[in-house]
């Protein structure tokens, strides 16, 4: 037996005994592995990888993930899902770093009241005629 074959089954062993704890909802640590113009790899555990969708990397407009993420960046982020029919060689585990923040429309109406003007990007000014 080869030293390879032993920690190849000592990883897979690992890996599975992770992914049956896994639950959607956990809150874990990760390491951002890679990053496309669609979201970030994330890994959460030897072996296993999620990925944050550029949709779910922050309440503000993201153009591309690598705006605010690079490779090695360790990260608090939370398992939105988990497709185990979704990838060949493991789940696919769909990630999110902005639900671990508040939502900034739940306080917008303490910022901000109707007939307020405000400066927006460019210094455009807007007013702002209902908030519902």
């Amino acid at each position: 037996m080869s030293r390879r074959a032993l920690l190849n089954r000592e990883l897979e062993a690992a890996r599975k005994q992770f992914l049956e704890t896994l639950n959607a909802g956990d809150v874990l640590d990760g390491k951002v592995t890679r990053i496309m113009p669609f979201g970030a790899f994330v890994e959460l555990s030897p072996g296993v990888e999620g990925m944050v969708h550029v949709s779910e990397i922050s309440w503000s407009k993201t153009a591309t993930p690598d705006e605010i993420l690079k490779p090695g960046d360790r990260l608090r982020v939370k398992v939105l899902g988990i497709d185990a029919a979704g990838g060949k060689i493991q789940p696919r585990i769909g990630l999110s770093l902005k639900q671990l923040e508040v939502d900034p429309w739940l306080s917008v109406e303490d910022k901000f009241r109707e007939g307020d003007v405000v400066r927006g990007k460019g210094d455009a000014l807007h007013e702002l005629r209902s908030l519902r």
